[in-house]
């Protein structure tokens, strides 16, 4: 089959939009998000099974499951999403570090959910709303600062690993 010309320079495009979401989709932002979608439906489950089938209150379930998923998320960020990196510190370190920015956003966490859980929104849809509002700043101190190069920087990885940065 003959391409037209006038076909051509669409093709190349398509080709090098291909090129690009291939390598997005290998970015360390999208394996954040991938950990996070997956730490949210763990909290979400470890949840509704303390509110419903343990009758935990609200204010300690979010707060349990909120814990029980930073664990999960530090462990799949650290072996898996920025795991090509030469890590700056000890894995104790980091896992410290994690902890006390995850706790920090806990704490937004689960003041949005209660906030919206007491102006009528289901649990989980309040619970949805508090994880969701500590992603961008988790995101940021974990790329730039927890999991950073041994140089001090989010860009540099080891030999022979390449990622997509979003630009700062």
């Amino acid at each position: 089959m003959k391409v037209h010309r006038q076909h051509q320079p669409i093709y190349l495009s398509t080709q090098k939009l291909r090129l690009s979401f291939s390598s997005y989709l290998k970015s360390d932002f999208i394996k954040f998000a991938a950990v996070g979608v997956i730490g949210t439906l763990l909290n979400l489950v470890i949840m509704a099974a303390m509110v419903e089938v343990f009758t935990v209150s609200h204010l300690y379930a979010s707060a349990i499951a909120t814990e029980i998923s930073i664990i999960h998320n530090f462990l799949l960020n650290n072996y898996w999403t920025f795991g090509a990196r030469n890590h700056n510190g000890s894995l104790l370190r980091r896992f410290v570090h994690f902890n006390t920015l995850s706790l920090g956003t806990l704490v937004v966490n689960v003041y949005v959910s209660l906030f919206f859980a007491d102006a009528g929104t289901h649990y989980l849809l309040a619970q949805s709303s508090g994880i969701l509002s500590a992603f961008a700043i988790n995101y940021l101190v974990n790329n730039y600062l927890i999991f950073s190069n041994e140089e001090g920087g989010a860009k540099q990885e080891r030999a022979g690993k390449t990622r997509l940065d979003i630009p700062a």
